[in-house]
């Protein structure tokens, strides 16, 4: 799984948004994906599709010099109930993510009002 920390330093910040399929504009390779950024290079946005009981997700992955133009997506499907096992067990997880959630921007209200 993406590692959890990578979003907690954006939390609670206006920039920190997510955007469902419809709204995406990326191109072919993230057609159909949802996705949460924080709004900077392309490393800062994690794709994710649900599909039944599977979630895929990809993340640009800068080249191994660590330049972002240079990098590729790297795609990883997992099963909902693996995060649910992961994430989402016990009451203080359940309450983390839920506090996470609930500080998600709609990214297209943060772009109307900056």
């Amino acid at each position: 799984m993406v590692e959890p920390n990578w979003m907690k330093q954006y939390i609670g910040s206006d920039f920190f948004c997510y955007s469902p399929a419809g709204e995406n504009p990326g191109g072919s390779d993230t057609a159909g994906y949802s996705y949460i950024t924080a709004n900077g290079d392309p490393s800062s946005f994690v794709y994710y599709k649900v599909d039944g009981e599977n979630v895929t997700y990809k993340m640009w992955v800068p080249s191994a010099s660590g330049d972002v133009a240079g990098g590729h997506f790297e795609t990883k499907t997992v099963s909902l109930t693996t995060l649910e096992n992961d994430y989402y067990v016990t009451q203080s997880q359940k309450n983390e993510v839920d506090g996470y959630v609930h500080q998600l921007n709609r990214e297209s209200d943060y772009l109307a009002n900056h």
